[in-house]
């Protein structure tokens, strides 16, 4: 069976919407279609059939409400109708003829009584579902429908709520299988897995990994299940996965459906996950523990741990215990009644650490026996696993008494290796020691490997893999007063042309990132020395220069190291401007600029600032004081003067200006 709400409804339910009038359907209409594939979809722009199709019309006889979303629509038909077969129903608008929901069934047949021909009629009740939202109120029907239908879902519903309560009495209120629903933390990723549960009596199953993206923490992840299905369609459970600050409670929802929750995790505030998943278990009480987990079709395997003082033995009483168990049956001493002197005090049995500790683990005082930890308080805890093997394989670790130093110890093929030792945290440090090359390794299993070690010379390298299974060269060294970069894993993995390298990373690098960019200043190097015996401390660094939101600049700074500010800084911006606070010298020569000229002394001093004009030699003139002004000799005149005693004379003094042309000298002005 197939059944749909046709798009003529939607358009035909806006426009009740738009004009605040109620949703008729009131007319149901039969037809036998041919060839009817019952199981097909149907073309939701369906409309009735041919006329010779349809086989009977009936006026609806009862509409009622079966929750805020759904009205059932019911006809009567008794033992007067009849007789013809239909497969296909459609609920209409009797006036406009729209098809409101249409249904494809098997072939069903209806027939009327008649006493001549000796037919017994049957009676049919047929009724349709319209679900959609708010569909209650769209057709203005409040009455519920279980005051005048045959109410088989209550009988449906008191059975499936058996099967429910005889799962809730097996399951519990939770059970939930294997990795079923468990949420997980993959790299800041949370998924949960697929699997099934049991909540509330109800089976959940979770086809494919889900995420989910969590908001504030700490906050659970709530399994929420429920029940529900129509008059046509079979009831199945769904569910939800809900975040939740609060804890969730079993509830009803505004359709009457219940509601049961289970807690699945906890996202804690760091982000890690706490599994609280409820899973089936079998638990042992009394002299033993034990627990195992149940699952569907599954052996259950439970460990099983005796309980201390639960049973006790006389040691008279163990008669001919063979060594096998007397290795795997083993007792606290003080659940031992009657031990002879000597073997509860492992001070008066122990003289060789390196054998006797293949039998025996304790607390004793070893610094008079062989092999004993050579380091920490005379007192130590000793801890063993031997080896079967006859021939002397086991490991040891020990603890001085204060707690303070531990050591670890093996003895292969019988041959003592003698005791390494570790440092506890309250130490303060971790010591690696070794004859040559201390190492201290990070590493990241089928990644990526670095090393830190110590060479003879004292010096520290760092070390890291190849990317191939193997240790690559030295990245970085510091030795006493120096750090050395290697340069050529960076030549080795970077791009070489000139043109490239402003994007790359250097070898050394500092990024600060996004800032203010207000009114801040970034070093990035500084160096400092002073002169023996003289003092003169100077500092030189190298800054960037942050001055609003426009492009930084480069900074230079030298001074006293003695003083709070520097004394010269100098600045270089993206435009290539360079701005030195002193000046800027060439060869020992002050370089001039527009805005900053040199001084008429340094010219008239300093020939070779023009090279391409001269004066040619002086020439002495002297005049009668009636010579007419033509009659002056030609040139700029240098230097002019008259005396007293020769006052009707004028001396004058000049020299002709010329410039070098093309390698020749030009007078340019005489």
């Amino acid at each position: 069976m197939s059944q749909i709400i046709t798009n003529a409804f939607s358009r035909y339910w806006q426009e009740c919407l738009t004009n605040q009038t109620p949703v008729v359907l009131d007319e149901f209409v039969l037809a036998n279609v041919p060839d009817l594939d019952p199981a097909a979809p149907i073309d939701p722009d369906s409309g009735l059939p041919p006329a010779g199709q349809i086989v009977h019309r009936n006026k609806v006889d009862q509409r009622g409400r079966i929750n805020n979303d759904a009205v059932a629509y019911t006809i009567v038909m008794d033992t007067t109708v009849g007789d013809f077969g239909f497969n296909a129903m459609y609920l209409i608008n009797k006036a406009s003829g729209m098809v409101g929901m249409i249904v494809h069934k098997g072939l069903e047949t209806k027939l009327k009584t008649d006493e001549a021909a000796g037919q017994t009629g049957n009676s049919l009740v047929k009724s349709m579902l319209m679900e959609y939202d708010r569909a209650a109120e769209a057709a203005a029907t409040h009455v519920d429908a279980s005051t005048w239908q045959i109410d088989y879902a209550a009988r449906l519903r008191g059975m499936d709520d058996d099967l429910r309560l005889q799962a809730l009495q097996f399951f519990g209120p939770a059970a939930f299988y294997g990795d079923g629903f468990k949420l997980v933390n993959e790299s800041g990723v949370y998924k949960v897995q697929p699997g099934v549960a049991y909540v509330g009596g109800l089976r959940a199953e979770l086809n494919e990994v889900k995420k989910i993206t969590p908001g504030p923490k700490p906050v659970g992840l709530w399994l929420d299940i429920y029940r529900a299905g129509s008059l046509l369609d079979a009831w199945v459970n769904h569910f939800t996965l809900t975040l939740s600050g609060p804890d969730m409670v079993d509830h009803l929802d505004s359709n009457g459906y219940q509601h049961h929750v289970a807690k699945v995790a906890i996202i804690n505030s760091d982000g890690s996950v706490t599994d609280v998943r409820r899973k089936r278990t079998i638990e042992l009480t009394g002299d033993v523990t034990g627990k195992g987990i149940l699952e569907d079709a599954k052996g259950v395997t439970i460990a099983v741990e005796i309980k201390d003082g639960s049973h006790r033995h006389k040691w008279g009483d163990l008669d001919d215990v063979p060594e096998l168990a007397l290795k795997r049956h083993r007792h606290p001493w003080e659940n031992i009644d009657e031990v002879p002197a000597g073997l509860g005090t492992y001070a008066a049995a122990t003289t060789n650490v390196a054998t006797q500790l293949r039998e025996k683990s304790g607390f004793y005082n070893a610094s008079n026996g062989a092999n004993g930890m050579p380091f920490g308080s005379e007192w130590k805890y000793y801890f063993n696993a031997a080896h079967a093997n006859a021939s002397g394989y086991n490991g040891m670790i020990g603890l001085d008494f204060a707690g303070s130093e531990m050591g670890f110890a093996t003895v292969e093929n019988g041959i003592f290796k003698g005791w390494r030792q570790l440092w506890h945290s309250e130490s303060k440090r971790i010591q690696v020691k070794a004859d040559a090359n201390p190492m201290f390794e990070m590493h990241i299993p089928g990644r990526h490997a670095s090393a830190m070690t110590l060479q003879p010379d004292g010096s520290i390298h760092w070390w890291g893999t190849d990317g191939a299974g193997g240790w690559a060269n030295t990245r970085a060294i510091m030795a006493s007063g120096s750090f050395q970069v290697v340069g050529s894993h960076w030549a080795a993995s970077n791009s070489h042309a000139y043109a490239a390298q402003w994007a790359n990373n250097a070898p050394f690098h500092v990024d600060f990132g996004e800032v203010p960019g207000v009114s801040d200043y970034y070093p990035i190097v500084r160096g400092r020395s002073s002169a023996a015996n003289a003092g003169y401390r100077t500092q030189v660094e190298l800054g960037m220069l942050r001055s609003g939101n426009v492009w930084g600049q480069g900074v230079l700074m030298v001074g006293s190291a003695e003083r709070a500010t520097p004394q010269a800084v100098y600045t270089f911006d993206i435009n290539g401007k360079f701005y030195a606070p002193g000046g800027v010298h060439d060869a020992g020569q002050r370089v001039y600029s527009p805005n900053n000229p040199p001084s008429w002394w340094s010219i008239t001093n300093r020939p070779q600032v023009v090279e391409d004009i001269r004066f040619t030699a002086m020439v002495i003139r002297q005049y009668p004081e009636s010579a007419s002004i033509s009659e002056f000799g030609s040139g700029v005149i240098v230097t002019a003067a008259t005396y007293a005693e020769f006052a009707d004379v004028c001396t004058q003094a000049t020299r002709q200006l010329q410039k070098l042309i093309n390698g020749t000298w030009v007078t340019i002005a005489y």
